[in-house]
């Protein structure tokens, strides 16, 4: 190859051979390939002859040479390697100069007529010319940017002019797949496969002049990421400049348009972004924007369009290190934290109720908040303080009704580690106030949950952000809260310990002592747990001993509380007999069954149909052998219940679905075989041990969190009570040649045993027992009468379930009043009589005693749904809800009117005026007008007008002052509903002017 290093001769021939005309254009490509390769490397003599040599030539066979629209031709080849020599030359050389104007003519030439791939670096030729040049070119810049400008104009007849092409191709392409199709003799093939793909008839159509550039993807969008890094820098300056000369600033309108099309450019970044430096320093550029507006602008463009910033997180995570950037600023981060804060508090009811990734972003939001705050305290605490209480304690009833709960408790969770490491004064004071209230809270819903949920919570209660001096006369709470923590996972007992530990460093023997009295056992059966060598967590045990050697043998006054002991009853075991190379032997079926039913859920396949069988034929035992003991009841429980986390398993689903139905028809019906029917009128229908397990055990089924687990168990138990209330209608007869007793019976235990259920102390457990309820009343085939037997306990349980629900209610508390109007409803389409009275009715006047008293309860859902009872039955009976309880009106007035409204608690004075207020607004009103009714509303006029702090006292709670703006409201609308009786406040114009 020619060297391109040294002489002026060796540019004088290179020149000659380039400039042939005849010469063929393969044998150029070398050497202009060469020159543009070397031209970086040339010294400053060996640039001074290529340049006097070389630059008027290349000029020239650029602007005389002709277009050429063939990609991958010679003659495009040579025409591209000539414009990228003109471009690696030194713009600021002396020949340059003297041909800047002629060089900046041929590149805009070259601009107008070529094709795409040799017009791109025209305008990159142009670019550097003209910047260096800028003085002497002047005149030519605005013929480049009218080129420019006709270039955008002409964009939509090219497009046009595209499609029609496309359109002709395509049209072409078909005609001749037509033609050839026709022509083949095997027409075995479908005409589908025939026609060429749109993508092949592309790649087979010529590069004309208005053909799009054949550029890759990635070429594409690395262009228009510089494109976008340019403007933003560009849109700064600017905005710079304006400032500065005191020019017109652009409006919040004009940068709300900059903030929307700049978050939609980050789609250029699809992937992770922020990483590599150069993207993020356009993440700073970004940012750096909102720094030079004025904060009136600023203020408007952030407030308007948080809701646009949120949507833009969700597809594009990367614009949430704009919001972060700028709130690690000083001078924006109050503002932009405040609009944030309020824009995410006022949206606070919906984040339980959000898609995993909207519920993930919104986290992140507020955890940027946070961060600020403890990243600029003084700027930022004053900001956060005002939205503490709604934060925190509103988070606690919104995650009782919400999809997932889990989200306000990690709200909470992210906010106590932000403001516990520094100093907040401020937010201290805020929190103050809630702390007997938060803990009692954390301690109320750690009884109740479990797993992940409860080991938060425990989390939350020992990272409360007060000082230690604050939590004392509350220190009792965290004892339970210490336990759970100790015997949880190693990052929770680690936070356990350290808690531990800086009470007993920093309190006295004397008022821990008390503390540690109730949980004394529990705690040092803990702290003993974590005492193990390796491979278990050597520091956690190192920490027990230090805290045990502090505690100075406290520990021993275990030794004088009474023991436990594990009880069992002596009972004849479960046991299986089996052979073993013809040897038998009875085998324990409780450790069996144990962990069969453990091996259902965690295991993999294998060993869950080994499981399933081994619990199968555990059952099969029982029904041989019966149930008799409480060691029998126990296995055959565990089986049971092992029989039924199976249904929950994608592979033993079905069978197991199966084999539950045929083992409960074989038990419900040897129970009716062999139970003796007693008199018609007894109330009690006793069965055999193994069917009253079974029964019992049934409601327990249908304690599921998981909505899809719920939903399976609830089929099966419905399939259950169908197939027990066909037994009684089907004729066929067992071994005993005698057909089935009516299953009525064994429906009433089960009725008992949902019953019972609902009684119990777990929410979950209760709405098991409520959906049981459910079931068995809207089940067609069970009859009518089945239901108003049972109507009274049913609604009876109902009612004590609303009176017991949590402090915040939950979500399905709705589920529990539908049932109540459900057992209702059902009851009152029952026969009628011998003496042809509907049953129903006969039986109103017991329903309404039992939901009279429930008007005045200190619970608002309880009267809520006693008073939908009521408005019921007026609709079933045809008579007025004040017919309906003119027998009872003694009974529910006289208990209000006799005790002062001041010397009840707040929600029972709230039941009592709430009563008096639904009774007044019946038509007629139920209460008579005496001058009971004329001391109750006096005192409600007093309530009403009375200063909190002589019905609050002190301290005041925040729980007692949202109750106080309950009363107030009650008492106003008790006054309200009086005015109707005119007549007997004409004698009492005092109390009717006040």
């Amino acid at each position: 190859m020619t060297d391109f290093t040294s002489s002026s001769r060796d540019f004088a021939a290179d020149v000659r051979r380039l400039s042939d005309p005849h010469a063929d254009h393969a044998h150029k490509i070398p050497i202009a390939t060469a020159l543009r390769d070397a031209v970086d490397s040339y010294t400053t003599s060996d640039i001074n002859a290529f340049m006097s040599i070389l630059l008027q030539p290349l000029i020239q066979l650029v602007k005389l040479g002709q277009p050429v629209f063939v990609k991958d031709s010679p003659e495009q080849q040579l025409r591209h390697m000539y414009l990228e020599i003109l471009l690696r030359m030194p713009g600021t050389h002396e020949q340059v100069r003297n041909s800047a104007a002629e060089l900046m003519n041929t590149a805009i030439h070259i601009l107008r007529v070529d094709n795409e791939e040799n017009a791109v670096l025209a305008i990159k030729i142009c670019v550097d010319v003209f910047r260096i040049h800028k003085a002497e070119l002047q005149a030519h810049g605005q013929t480049f940017i009218d080129t420019i400008l006709d270039m955008y104009k002409n964009m939509d007849g090219l497009e046009k002019e595209k499609e029609k092409e496309k359109d002709k191709e395509k049209e072409k392409e078909k005609d001749k797949a037509r033609e050839e199709e026709s022509s083949k003799e095997d027409e075995s093939e479908p005409h589908a496969y025939t026609v060429p793909e749109i993508g092949e008839m592309e790649k087979l159509k010529p590069v004309k002049r208005v053909s799009y550039v054949v550029e890759s993807s990635e070429d594409i969008m690395k262009d228009c990421r510089l494109l976008f890094r340019t403007l933003l820098q560009a849109i700064r300056q600017l905005v710079v400049l304006l400032r500065g000369v005191e020019g017109p600033v652009p409006d919040s309108e004009l940068f709300g348009q900059f903030f929307e099309g700049a978050f939609k450019c980050l789609s250029l970044w699809p992937n992770s972004m922020g990483d590599d430096p150069r993207e993020k320093e356009v993440l700073d550029l970004f940012a750096g924007v909102f720094h030079e507006l004025q904060p009136h602008v600023f203020q408007e463009v952030w407030t308007l369009r948080m809701d646009f910033f949120v949507n833009i997180c969700l597809e594009h995570p990367v614009a949430l290190q704009v919001a972060q950037s700028l709130m690690a600023n000083a001078e924006l981060s109050r503002q932009l934290t405040s609009i944030m804060l309020k824009h995410l508090v006022d949206r606070l009811d919906i984040l339980g109720d959000q898609e995993a990734r909207s519920a993930n972003i919104t986290l992140r939001l507020f955890k940027m908040v946070f961060m600020s705050v403890n990243l600029l305290p003084e700027a930022n605490e004053t900001v956060l303080a005002p939205h503490l209480t709604r934060l925190i304690m509103d988070s606690f009833p919104l995650a009782a009704k919400a999809r997932e709960p889990m989200s306000y408790y990690l709200l909470i969770r992210a906010l106590f580690r932000s403001i516990s490491g520094g100093k907040f004064d401020r937010v201290y004071n805020e929190i103050l106030p809630l702390l007997q209230e938060l803990l009692e809270n954390l301690n109320r819903l750690i009884a109740q949950a479990e797993g992940n949920i409860r080991d938060l919570l425990v989390e939350l209660c020992l990272t409360v952000p007060v000082r230690l001096t604050h939590l004392l006369p509350f220190l009792q709470h965290l004892m339970r809260p210490l336990v759970l923590a100790l015997k949880g996972s190693p990052e929770m007992a680690a936070q356990g310990l350290r808690t531990l530990e800086l009470c007993i460093d920093n309190l006295t023997q004397d008022f821990l002592e008390p503390c540690f009295a109730p949980v004394r056992r529990d705690l040092m059966g803990a702290l003993y747990d974590l005492l193990r060598p390796l491979p278990a967590n050597h520091l956690l045990s190192h920490a027990c001993i230090r805290i045990l050697g502090k505690l100075g043998g406290r520990n021993r006054r275990l030794q004088y509380n009474h023991p436990v002991l594990d009880y069992h009853p002596a009972a004849e075991e479960a046991s299986i007999l089996l052979s073993f190379d013809s040897r038998a032997e009875h085998i324990n079926l409780a450790p069996m069954t144990t962990l069969a039913t453990k091996s259902i859920r965690n295991s993999n396949a294998t060993y869950r149909k080994a499981a399933f069988d081994v619990l199968k034929h555990a059952t099969s035992v029982f029904l041989q052998d019966g149930a008799q003991g409480r060691e029998r009841e126990s296995v055959f429980t565990t089986a049971i219940d092992g029989l039924f986390n199976a249904i929950h398993i994608a592979d033993l689903k079905e069978q197991s679905i199966q084999y539950i139905r045929d083992l409960s028809k074989h038990i419900f019906m040897a129970e009716l075989l062999n139970r003796e029917p007693g008199p018609a009128s007894s109330r009690r229908y006793p069965m055999s041990p193994l069917a009253t397990t079974f029964v019992e055990w049934l409601p327990k089924s249908l304690a599921w969190n998981d909505k899809d687990e719920l939903k399976t168990a609830e089929g099966v138990v419905r399939s259950l009570i169908e197939d027990l209330a066909a037994i009684g209608k089907d004729d066929v007869a067992m071994d005993g040649g005698s057909a089935p007793r009516e299953p009525s019976g064994i429906l009433h235990n089960l009725a008992s045993a949902f019953v019972g259920m609902c009684h119990n102390e777990s929410w979950r457990k209760k709405m098991a027992g409520c959906k049981g309820i459910t079931i068995m009343v809207s089940t067609e085939s069970l009859p009518p009468k089945m239901t108003l037997e049972r109507e009274f306990d049913f609604v009876r349980a109902l009612i004590s379930m609303l009176k017991d629900m949590p402090v915040d209610p939950p979500r399905d508390v709705d589920e529990v009043t539908d049932a109540l109007m459900d057992v209702i409803k059902k009851s009152d389409t029952a026969p009628a009589g011998e003496d042809g009275v509907p049953l129903h009715r006969a039986r109103m006047p017991f329903l309404t005693g039992i939901l009279h008293m429930e008007l005045a309860s200190a619970n608002a859902i309880v009267r809520s749904a006693t008073q939908q009872c009521i408005a019921l039955l007026s609709e079933l009976s045809g008579k007025t809800p004040t017919e309906l309880l003119s027998t009872h009106r003694d009974r529910l007035l006289l208990p209000i009117y006799t005790k002062p409204l001041r010397a009840l608690s707040f929600a029972t004075q709230i039941g009592h005026i709430d009563a008096v207020t639904y009774c007044l607004s019946l038509n007629p009103p139920l209460p008579e007008p005496n001058d009971e009714l004329l001391r109750l509303l006096s005192e409600a006029l007093a309530l009403a007008d009375a200063e909190d702090q002589n019905l609050l006292g002190r301290p005041v709670h925040r729980q007692n002052s949202l109750a106080l703006n309950r009363l107030r409201v009650a008492c106003i609308k008790l006054l309200t509903a009086s005015m109707r009786a005119t007549d007997f406040f004409a004698k009492q114009p005092t109390v009717r002017q006040k």
